[in-house]
């Protein structure tokens, strides 16, 4: 704990002896019904409260594991964390706040609100009241909204009021602990200190909830309400059905790979199961997630995905898992994380409100018993951000699904390695799923360092470590094989004129390029030819609003799924996009175009090939099952691999890009899954290399330990906490954004929002909102929005001129928003929020074909 200097004040402005009592210290106020602001809780009974909503969190844990993972004491933390609100500067400024003459209470006369900053607010005198309580507790306290002060002041420093404030802080502690009794908490480490504040956080949200702007005080009342509150909150245990098979719940029978794993997961710990694609690794990890619950080891599970566009599809297949599993009374039901359910049905109080920066479903989410979402918000919880800690909190105890983990990104890999080693020690149960690990890359998810491990060649192959140090690993052996046929193609005119003929025969192509802008250039290319012949033509990548790329996702994957596929029309069919198309979704194509890419992308791009052999009776005659690779040769490469790759040698590694054209260009037929291990392992294994293969590869290896270092300086707990809104999980120079389009017949001055495809929506004052309101306008609004490259983004807000966006969408808390304003013309030009150019370098436009495109300016 850092502490400030003392501050020098004017004596008179501190008293030596006052008479402001506990209860005439406010904690909040509130609104009456002519918009008035009244007093609301005292600081007494709102921390009470906060005590008491610990409690009931913590009465919801399995025993056993309540007691693993907090120590008794741990409410008494909870109901100190607003401590620091017993200040002379905080209560003159919640006094003026009701209307209040100016210093009118004799113990306040003098005292100028505005130097509060000088102490980091209240939360850094809340820190500084429990100075001498060790180091974790008082950290606790001064984090609680998320960031820990940047200086702390002394307990009795004038500038928190005096030794007469610190004296009537020292009652409130005394009053707390007859409530919560006058044990502290043991707190071991970091990671505990983070669950802690988690617990904290959250129980001060759901305590500043209004179902508590009038508490009953009668204790009983008072247990009710902290009950329904956190019932509200969505914090209610679930209700498993017991002993399902895993027919009972996907009604088909489990293969020889699912069953190995559902065998082997008994205890918290880390699995990996590497198999191929399209083999039901997702269905083997649910059901060994519902055997964990069934046994009472899990408090629920967390899904998580590469990216938000992954996310979004595999929603479906774990809202059916859990309607199978959950018994048909339980609320949770009614409250799945699909369709946004939880999150608009439930109450967390404040500052998880519409216009606050975690009413974010991406990042509220993670504390559902139940969700699907990013790996990103998984990593932030053990990274030095803001609210990292409730994160923590989030998947303390649950059984986390770690889909689509690869070799490749050594930045992710490192904060991931260090995610697994906390998420044991908050007894999860950690599946990871993979189609392409080398044994170097696999062993280091173990805590194990081995850069020349010794190769099992077997594939797939379950491999795992319990919380208790037992080894274990299974191969369960496939009996299937699947044969693809592999060219490479130098000129994409070749990839254009076989794209046509194969769409003529009736075949289902998928062409996936490695950036927004390629795909894009192909769509245009391909789509006037495609409109001509009557040939289905599509394109999908990120920079599409969210509701259109939900469109987007059900057209297509009903179109290359089994339903698409036995209805065919035997016309063909083409799907160009990025690598949101190698992730998840469940798409069935005949011939694949991919640009070269790690190893790792081009085997999961080539497992949306005959993924569903159901379907091969309707496949045309003459359809083969083939990938071709886009590739520079391998002259250009060696004269120069940065050249030679071009905008994709910005996405991925020029050395590993040459590695995996090295190994692909060997080929010209693989068997799979025998060929997974040797084709991956291949790509990553030590050489030595010379030349401009020698180069690149000391970049990358200067690279890699740049990103090491960058990993984990955005671990450590010292130093400045970052925003969890720009916080980086994994190495990319390129910051994207959110933008939100809006028709240009719309009018701010009324409150009348148009969107480009005629739907209208009317902002009110916000005096005139219910919190029902807020919700509903707030998901509208989070539909529309659209993620791109801060580069290509339209120029930022000042903060201010978006208050008219603040009740439903966080608009930030500094000068420039974090989310971009622009208008949508007739034309489909983007222009300024104010009529101005809405970006310096590029000509930016939007469409319901291409989506958002940004074309530099000549």
């Amino acid at each position: 704990m850092r502490l400030a200097g003392k501050v020098k004040l004017n004596d008179k402005l501190v008293k030596q002896n006052i008479s402001i009592s506990l209860a005439d210290c406010f904690a909040k106020t509130m609104t009456d019904s002519q918009g008035k602001n009244i007093p609301g809780v005292d600081v007494a009974t709102h921390c009470k409260i906060a005590g008491l909503v610990a409690c009931e969190l913590l009465s919801r844990y399995p025993v056993e594991l309540k007691d693993r993972l907090f120590s008794e004491g741990s409410e008494l933390v909870v109901a100190l964390h607003d401590i620091g609100k017993i200040n002379p500067m905080f209560q003159e400024k919640i006094r003026r706040n009701m209307g209040c003459k100016r210093n009118s209470h004799p113990d306040l006369i003098n005292i100028d609100p505005d130097l509060e900053k000088n102490s980091s607010w209240h939360w850094g005198i809340s820190q500084a009241a429990l100075y001498g309580l060790g180091r974790f507790i008082p950290e606790i306290a001064g984090r609680h909204h998320g960031v820990s002060p940047e200086k702390v002041p002394l307990p009795d420093d004038q500038i928190t009021g005096g030794p007469p404030w610190q004296n009537l802080r020292n009652e409130l502690i005394s009053f707390e602990m007859d409530i919560f009794g006058k044990k502290w908490p043991v707190i071991k480490n970091d990671l505990s200190a983070a669950l802690l504040s988690g617990l904290t956080t959250v129980s001060d949200w759901i305590a500043s909830g209004s179902i508590f702007d009038n508490p009953d005080f009668a204790d009983s009342k008072l247990t009710e309400q902290v009950k329904m509150a956190v019932n509200y909150a969505g914090f209610i245990k679930p209700k498993i059905k017991k002993g399902l098979s895993f027919t009972d719940v996907f009604s088909f029978s489990p293969r020889p790979l699912q069953t190995s794993l559902i065998k082997i997961v008994k205890t918290p710990g880390v699995y990996v199961l590497e198999a191929q694609m399209g083999q039901g690794k997702t269905e083997a990890a649910l059901f060994a997630a519902y055997n964990m619950m069934e046994k009472g080891q899990g408090t629920g599970i967390y899904f998580a995905l590469p990216t938000q566009l992954t996310s979004e599809k595999i929603h479906d297949r774990v809202d059916s898992f859990l309607n199978k599993i959950l018994e048909k009374q339980d609320r949770h039901n009614t409250l799945l994380l699909h369709g946004n359910a939880w999150l608009c049905e439930t109450d967390m109080g404040e500052d998880a409100k519409p216009g606050y920066s975690w009413y974010q479903s991406r990042k509220r989410g993670i504390l559902a018993p139940f969700a699907v979402g990013t790996i990103d918000q998984a990593l932030m919880a053990v990274m030095n951000v803001k609210h990292g800690f409730v994160r923590t909190f989030g998947l303390a105890g649950k059984i986390v699904i770690l889909d689509e983990v690869h070799t490749y990104d050594a930045y992710t890999g490192t904060i991931m390695d260090h995610l697994i080693n906390s998420l044991v020690e908050l007894d999860c149960t950690v599946i990871i799923l993979s189609a392409t690990l080398t044994s170097s890359r696999k062993l280091k998810l173990f805590n194990k360092n081995d850069e020349h491990p010794i190769v099992d060649e077997s594939y797939p192959q379950i491999t795992a470590v319990t919380k208790n140090g037992d080894f274990l690993k299974v191969n369960p052996g496939s009996e299937e094989r699947d044969f693809v046929k592999i060219e490479l193609l130098s000129e994409d005119k070749n990839a254009y004129f076989l794209t046509r003929e194969r769409a003529i025969r009736g075949e289902y192509i998928l062409w996936i390029e490695n950036s927004v802008d390629e795909a894009q250039n192909v769509y245009k290319k391909l789509a006037p030819w495609a409109h001509e012949n009557n040939i289905k033509i599509g394109l999908m990548h990120s920079r599409f609003s969210r509701m259109e790329r939900k469109k987007l996702d059900d057209q297509w994957v009903e179109i290359f799924g089994k339903p698409g596929r036995i209805d065919s029309d035997g016309i063909g069919k083409i799907l160009i996009g990025t690598q949101v198309l190698e992730q998840s979704l469940d798409i069935d194509a005949d011939m694949l175009i991919t640009r070269l890419a790690p190893t790792d992308m081009i085997l999961q791009r080539i497992g949306r090939l005959w993924r569903h052999r159901d379907v091969d009776a309707f496949r045309g005659d003459e359809s083969k099952r083939e990938a071709y690779i886009l590739s520079p040769l391998r002259s250009e490469i060696d004269d120069d691999p940065i050249t030679a790759f071009a905008i994709s040698s910005y996405i991925y590694s020029p050395y590993v890009l040459a590695r995996s054209f090295e190994v692909w260009s060997q080929e010209v037929k693989i068997c799979l899954p025998d060929d997974m291990r040797h084709l991956i392992e291949e790509t990553y294994a030590p050489r030595q290399d010379v030349g401009k293969l020698e180069a690149v590869k000391k970049e990358l290896i200067k690279e890699k330990e740049k990103l090491q270092r960058f990993a984990f300086l955005g671990m450590a707990k010292a130093g400045i906490t970052r925003s969890d809104l720009r916080a980086a999980t994994r190495y990319s120079e390129i910051q994207t954004c959110d933008v939100l389009l809006l028709d240009e017949r719309s009018d701010l001055v009324t409150g009348n929002i148009t969107f480009y495809d005629g739907e209208e929506i009317v902002l009110k004052h916000k005096n005139n909102l219910t919190l029902s309101d807020r919700k509903n306008i707030s998901a509208i609004l989070a539909n529309r929005i659209i993620s791109v490259p801060e580069y290509k983004a339209p120029v930022p807000s000042n903060t201010r001129d978006l208050s008219w966006l603040s009740p439903y969408l966080y608009v930030g808390d500094g000068n420039e928003s974090p989310i971009r304003i622009a208008i949508l013309e007739k034309s489909g030009t983007i222009a300024g929020f104010k009529g101005n150019s809405s970006n310096e370098k590029y000509n930016l436009s939007y469409s319901k074909s291409l989506g958002y495109t940004a074309i530099k300016k000549e």
